[in-house]
């Protein structure tokens, strides 16, 4: 994995890896701040959990590309 990471960030360059980056934490946060928005909302008029639940997944899909992109520049910098 290492190694595939570390071609990855050679293919696109540092630069362009950062703003990968970057955009990827942005989602991040837009994801957990939909997932405060709705779980207030569903408190607020009791709608189904359906709805969290779906925000709950699209931060765990956001999270995994946020560690993606953090090994990137782990192993790109030698922090280990």
């Amino acid at each position: 994995m290492k190694e595939d990471l570390l071609k990855i960030i050679k293919h696109y360059g540092v630069n362009a890896q950062q703003r990968q980056f970057a955009e990827e934490v942005f989602e991040l946060q837009e994801a957990i701040y939909q997932y405060i928005a709705q779980k207030e909302a569903c408190e607020n008029i009791g709608c189904s959990t359906i709805h969290v639940d779906k925000c709950k997944e699209r931060i765990a899909e956001e999270i995994a590309d946020v560690i993606v992109m953090l090994k990137q520049f782990q192993y790109y910098y030698g922090i280990e």
